[in-house]
């Protein structure tokens, strides 16, 4: 199965879906390497996302993002990538290369786990209104995008149980 997908995983879902630390789980028990597309952006551009945004825009944000996805996909190793919340919004084409796990959660479990970290630039204060008005614009493609869709309001390893349950399908 993962063959199919050039042994490339990502995990996509909306902020504070859980992707960077479910990545590293299960890149840790699979025996992938692991990267973050958020880092790897700031790696290159020297400024971290909030500033990325602020001083260069998202337009620009979401290039180099589109780039680093592609370089990440085109590596030679077995990976699972850390997606951006919104990294499905301007790269579906190339999503579908990958074996794609949606981390579900549910509304106000986003809003208690964005609340304790408030560094995001496309949530404003209101974060509920945020989270709100980008589930409306996200959440049927990261359904269209799953390969499979994971239910992450639990702790880390129910969740990372139950990906790899699905993997071994």
């Amino acid at each position: 199965m993962m063959k199919d997908f050039n042994y490339k995983i990502c995990l996509i879902g909306m902020p504070g879906s859980g992707k960077t630390t479910i990545s590293k789980e299960i890149a840790k028990k699979i025996g992938y390497n692991f990267k973050d597309l958020d880092q790897e952006i700031t790696n290159k551009i020297g400024l971290n996302i909030p500033d990325i945004f602020k001083i260069k825009g998202e337009l620009f944000f979401r290039s180099v993002e589109t780039e680093e996805l592609i370089n990440l996909i085109e590596m030679n190793h077995k990976t699972v990538i850390s997606t951006g919340g919104g990294t499905i919004l301007h790269n579906e084409t190339i999503l579908k290369k990958t074996f794609n796990i949606y981390l579900k959660c549910d509304r106000d479990i986003l809003i208690s786990r964005i609340m304790k970290n408030k560094d995001r630039p496309l949530i404003n204060k209101d974060i509920s209104k945020s989270i709100d008005n980008i589930l409306k614009d996200r959440e049927k493609i990261y359904s269209k995008l799953s390969n499979i869709t994971i239910i992450s309001n639990g702790n880390k390893k129910e969740i990372v149980q139950g990906i790899l349950r699905n993997l071994k399908k």
